[in-house]
């Protein structure tokens, strides 16, 4: 017996009793259901319907919001260290670290997330 609920498929029932089972072949038939499904929805989340069987819920990722925030968890803290910071790199790693840059601006376009330079840290 194979158990689901929101979160996915596990292998044992919980304490709390909150997930539901499914017969192997039950498992197999949703999986095929899903994979006939337009594959725009990145996340699967699973729900009873009211006999107890899995409602497929689809989520669609909002990447230019999870970028933005890397953006401004990963870039920016780096980009605004100041001049002194500034002066002490030659001008390949100014080079480099202005690529770099402009590729975070541009990930809400591209969806690519830049690669650091090595020597940043």
């Amino acid at each position: 017996m194979i158990y689901y609920d929101i979160d996915g498929f596990h292998a044992k029932q919980n304490e709390n009793e909150t997930r539901y089972p499914m017969t192997e072949e039950e498992v197999q038939t949703l999986f095929e259901d899903m994979n006939s499904r337009d594959q725009s929805h990145d996340i699967w989340r699973f729900i009873p319907d009211k006999d107890g069987k899995p409602t497929i819920i689809e989520l669609e990722v909002d990447y230019v919001s999870i970028y933005r925030k890397r953006r401004d968890r990963e870039c920016f803290p780096i980009i605004n260290r100041g001049n002194a910071w500034y002066n002490s790199l030659t001008q390949t790693q100014k080079d480099e670290i202005q690529v770099w840059y402009q590729e975070w601006l541009n990930i809400t376009e591209t969806l690519v997330e830049p690669i650091k330079p090595s020597w940043l840290k």
